[in-house]
């Protein structure tokens, strides 16, 4: 349960003596069985389905909102709830969006990143495009430190290994490449 909910109970009820289940919840969520993983790859299937079908329906002018509908009622469609974060041209950069509200233009980046559950299983998807134009080389280049970056990620990631070292990996190669705190904007 979340924090809120058992810090709660326990301020109501201080004789109660509350306890971590994380001990016994954490070996049951680390190792997936095979029916467990099916269900992932189904939500990310969906939601891929849900992406391709609403980037391939963009055209100047829509605002993140109406596209961000749009991922939500195609997720609908697919018989799931989901929906995604959109953003475009320079607010893409932001992780957690941004309160501006911006229309679509051509040549902007799109990012779209949410996702679904199926079943209690999630799937979590980003994804970003060039809209109605030729990616421009800086797009191209940025694009490929990205792939670099998650492919050091990926190499970097092993049982055991912590998940700030697979971070690291990953950020080295975007400061690397001219991007990260250090960048001017």
């Amino acid at each position: 349960m979340p924090f809120a909910f058992s810090d709660g109970i326990g301020q109501a009820l201080p004789a109660a003596r509350l306890a971590s289940a994380t001990p016994v919840t954490a070996g049951c969520r680390m190792v997936k069985e095979a029916h467990e993983l099916a269900l992932m790859r189904r939500a990310c299937a969906i939601t891929l389905t849900a992406y391709r079908a609403v980037l391939a329906s963009l055209s100047e002018g829509l605002s993140v909102a109406q596209v961000s509908a749009w991922v939500a009622e195609a997720h609908r469609r697919l018989g799931v709830r989901g929906g995604a974060l959109v953003l475009f041209g320079p607010d893409a950069a932001f992780p957690h969006g941004t309160a501006k509200p911006r229309t679509l233009k051509a040549g902007e980046v799109v990012l779209v990143d949410g996702g679904c559950r199926v079943h209690g299983y999630s799937s979590d998807v980003t994804r970003t495009a060039v809209f109605g134009a030729p990616p421009t080389d800086r797009q191209r280049r940025v694009w490929d430190l990205v792939r670099r970056a998650q492919a050091a990620a990926f190499d970097a990631a092993r049982p055991g290994v912590e998940c700030q070292a697979i971070d690291a990996a990953a950020r080295k190669v975007i400061e690397d490449g001219g991007f990260g705190p250090a960048t001017p904007t």
